[in-house]
């Protein structure tokens, strides 16, 4: 999108005309003073990232480090999507017309799509329409990847991509989402999802073993429950809109490393109340973190990525390990093993935050 095409797109606080040599013209000014010294940082953060998607290639996005220090900066609401679509590469699968014709079909799940649709998004209607656009993206994607499970993840994460998208935008930014990092999790052949909520709780082991004995031991909540509600929603419907706005921003860029250091940024914020016990007896342990309550967090949302930034994991040793418990299960699937049941292979090394963890079967 080229910078006249975005000043189309956006209105901040009050319209603005560009000059005749296509630049904004001197700030506004709003009574008898200057616009706020924060509206224009906002504004000027603006130019930044168009200046930056229209002089970088879009599919170097993710090794460029100018991109990774804006992406740790903020991301103004006003070219989120922008800024996704670019991260993401989506305009590299864009083919026109194509969308329009997979989001007319039909696909066999299409019921369980409907009834998920009038039950998500209440503050929203115009994703609940049986004929809306959260339909056409889903019914176009089961269409486009049919080897694929339909779960309601889907659904939330493309209902919040809708609301921060345009409709087709959102589909090609769903597809780049999907591609580069979350297929796996619905998958009808992939044991990603395992492998990961095993790694997961090995990460919490290492980092807090007080904390992992209680919620997996004393409390006994499932592992596999927490992230299969975490890694297939990438946290939407979790965490506070702003707050799950600003992960996204680097997941986009960082990929599945992010989602471990975001679940381990949770069980931080939910450490007293899951030590201690809720202050509220109408909720569980699980609930703070299945569902936690919005004043654990921070208000700032910038205080929360910082949090989740500076977890102590290596995002290298999380990418290694994954790939060797991924292999490790594939041997296992192939060999006599009972159903359903995926473990690592005794021995099995796994090096995450500088520790060591032996996996046993």
């Amino acid at each position: 999108m080229s910078i006249r095409d975005y000043r189309s797109e956006i209105s901040i606080g009050e319209s603005r005309t560009p000059g005749p040599n296509g630049s904004f013209p001197e700030p506004l000014r709003k009574g008898k003073g200057v616009e706020s010294l924060s509206v224009r940082a906002h504004r000027e953060r603006e130019l930044r990232w168009v200046s930056t998607i229209n002089s970088t290639d879009s599919a170097q996005a993710k090794r460029n480090k100018k991109i990774r220090k804006l992406l740790t900066e903020g991301v103004p609401s006003s070219v989120r999507y922008m800024v996704w679509a670019h991260v993401s590469n989506s305009g590299s699968r864009k083919l026109p017309g194509v969308y329009a014709q997979l989001s007319k079909r039909r696909p066999a799940v299409a019921e369980d799509i409907e009834r998920d649709v009038e039950i998500l998004f209440p503050d929203a209607p115009q994703l609940q329409d049986k004929n809306g656009p959260l339909v056409s993206v889903l019914f176009a994607f089961i269409t486009m990847v049919p080897d694929i499970r339909y779960s309601r993840g889907l659904a939330i994460i493309a209902g919040h991509l809708l609301l921060q998208s345009p409709e087709e935008d959102a589909f090609w930014i769903f597809l780049g989402m999907m591609d580069s990092y979350l297929r796996p999790y619905f998958s009808l052949t992939s044991s990603q999802l395992k492998v990961d909520t095993s790694l997961f709780m090995r990460s919490v082991e290492t980092l807090d073993m007080q904390l992992a004995t209680r919620v997996f031991a004393e409390l006994k909540v499932r592992p596999n429950e927490i992230c299969t509600v975490w890694f297939s929603s990438a946290f939407a419907g979790v965490l506070p809109l702003e707050h799950l706005h600003r992960v996204w921003d680097l997941f986009f860029y960082e990929g599945i490393p992010l989602l471990f250091r975001t679940g381990l940024a949770i069980f931080s914020y939910a450490r007293p109340y899951l030590l201690n016990g809720p202050m509220d007896p109408s909720v569980t342990p699980k609930d703070y973190l299945l569902h936690p309550p919005a004043e654990i967090f921070p208000t700032n949302p910038e205080e929360f990525i910082n949090q989740v930034l500076n977890v102590r994991l290596k995002d290298d040793d999380i990418r290694k390990a994954r790939v060797k418990m991924e292999a490790a299960a594939k041997q296992q699937q192939q060999g006599i093993r009972k159903a359903g049941s995926i473990q690592v292979q005794p021995g099995t090394q796994v090096h995450l935050g500088g520790g060591r963890q032996r996996v046993a079967s």
